[in-house]
């Protein structure tokens, strides 16, 4: 048998090594590709997440600055340039930022982005997008000379629209550890809350409130279900005071500033006056006290008295038209007895009658002097008189707008309210609920009056009226003599806790 002569193949071992090199090392580059590709994206994407979420909550829903649009982009831009794509700063001209609106459609029934969207809206999304060209970065796009290649990244933020509450709950049953006035009896929620659950020690001690233990506007003990009120300090708990919540701006300047804690003795602006034509040692509860005159018929005048008021006899240099509580206590019109002259009767001024009968339920005992409701046959609020006294009359108290965190109270203090109701102006909504609050009153939708603190409860949150001195209100329909007294002179009312 005859071998065979074997062909001669030397070489091809080291082609089919070349061809696998090549596949190998085109696979190991193209997987190093992929994985710079996956690097960029997530850079990228963190960064356009940073950039859309600075950019959004820029965004700060106050309508005078336009939401702070102006300076929505560049926070946004500046965000994203803050942050780098394999060791590189992101330029700013990568970012492309649109600021848009996030609305509700009211038809599919659900939220929408759009850029600009409605007008009616706030400002309140941000689209931030960023552009690379990662071709540099790759290995085997260079090599096999491939076009550009380009990387994007997107991501939106926005402010979720929310409906937002602000409860004003009379019962107090959730919020008694920030109301002025308790109960302590077997019906906590719907007591009179004639105890106080102020533990700060500044509190008016003038006029009716030299009755300290009666007035009881502060109280030193605190027993369950209730815990001190932190309105205006920190409790021993920890509770940081309420009042400093409240901001006139966007910054953060507070919106109200004690006064001085002198007032708590001696009052800013007019003072009860003091008996026997205020020489006296004692605050007094009626004009025949003041004049000391003692028991008196409908017909009693001091001639000098009504027509100079609290000026007559030297008793006061003048008439200011408000008293000034200290700390954060505010100030008021109610002064008793009310200065006679019609210019500065705060009854004629602000409640448009002198009849006490009117504003006061008549009578000497029980219900009598408690606090009565607006209508045809009592007396009107006048809005108008009450904002100027508030802004112009003694110090403004107030900012010109208020908020608490991003809820806005308003941004104006109006020059008068509608007789709508409610109003259709929010600032006059507000001002409008606050001064019938204030007043111990409310108003409901169908117009009907209710009165939230008198003798009998205090619902409004601070404690009811309380009785100094003989209660007494007069029709002024009985007072007799020509001319007739501005008030019978023994007419003495349930005096406010903090209502007025």
């Amino acid at each position: 048998m005859r071998n065979r002569p074997t062909t001669s193949r030397h070489g091809v071992v080291l082609v089919l090594l070349l061809v696998a090199v090549i596949t190998l090392f085109a696979f190991v580059a193209l997987a190093i590709d992929l994985g710079m590709l996956a690097v960029v994206r997530t850079q990228l994407q963190d960064a356009v997440d940073v950039s859309a979420m600075a950019g959004t909550r820029t965004l700060n829903g106050d309508t005078s600055i336009n939401n702070n649009y102006s300076s929505a982009a560049p926070n946004a831009i500046t965000a994203a340039t803050n942050n780098t794509m394999l060791s590189k700063p992101i330029q700013a001209g990568q970012v492309n930022v649109q600021i848009g609106r996030y609305v509700y459609l009211s038809g599919p029934q659900r939220f929408e982005g759009q850029i600009p969207g409605p007008s009616t809206e706030n400002w309140s999304m941000v689209t931030s997008q960023i552009t690379a060209d990662v071709t540099n970065n790759l290995a085997f796009a260079r090599v096999f000379n491939f076009g550009t290649t380009n990387m994007q990244a997107t991501a939106t933020a926005v402010h979720r629209p929310r409906d937002v509450s602000v409860i004003m709950d009379y019962s107090g049953s959730m919020r008694f550890a920030s109301l002025a006035g308790i109960d302590d009896d077997s019906s906590p929620h719907t007591g009179s809350r004639a105890l106080s659950n102020n533990p700060d020690g500044v509190f008016p001690q003038f006029g009716h409130y030299s009755a300290v233990a009666t007035a009881a506007l502060q109280a030193t003990s605190f027993t369950y279900p209730y815990d001190a009120a932190n309105i205006t300090v920190t409790t021993s708990d920890g509770r940081p005071p309420i009042v400093n919540d409240f901001y006139s701006d966007a910054g953060g300047t507070l919106a109200f500033a004690a006064a001085s804690s002198g007032y708590a003795t001696a009052p800013g602006g007019d003072n009860f006056l003091k008996i026997n034509k205020n020489s006296g040692g004692s605050y007094c509860t009626t004009p025949a006290d003041l004049l000391g005159i003692g028991a008196v018929g409908t017909s009693t005048r001091d001639a000098t008295f009504e027509s100079a008021g609290y000026t007559a006899y030297g008793m006061a240099a003048s008439y200011a038209g408000y008293t000034q509580g200290p700390g954060y206590w505010g100030k008021s019109f109610f002064v008793w007895p009310p200065d006679p002259r019609a210019a500065y009767d705060w009854r004629v001024k602000y409640f448009g009658t002198n009849d006490n009968s009117r504003l006061w339920v008549a009578g000497t005992s029980g219900t009598a002097g408690d606090w009565r409701a607006p209508s045809g046959t009592t007396y009107a609020i006048n809005y108008a008189q009450i904002l100027n006294f508030i802004k112009n009359v003694g110090p403004n108290q107030f900012p010109s707008r208020l908020q608490s965190g991003r809820i806005l109270y308003y941004d104006a203090i109006p020059d008068t309210i509608s007789s709508s109701n409610p109003p259709s102006d929010l600032n006059q909504r507000f001002w409008k609920d606050y001064i019938n609050y204030v007043l111990g009153l409310v108003q409901s939708p169908s117009g009907s009056w209710y009165v939230l603190n008198n003798g009998t409860n205090g619902y409004g949150g601070y404690g009811p009226d309380y009785t100094w001195g003989a209660l007494r209100i007069t029709a002024a329909s009985s007072l007799t003599g020509t001319p007739k007294p501005y008030m019978h002179y023994l007419d003495n009312p349930k005096r406010p806790r903090t209502h007025f």
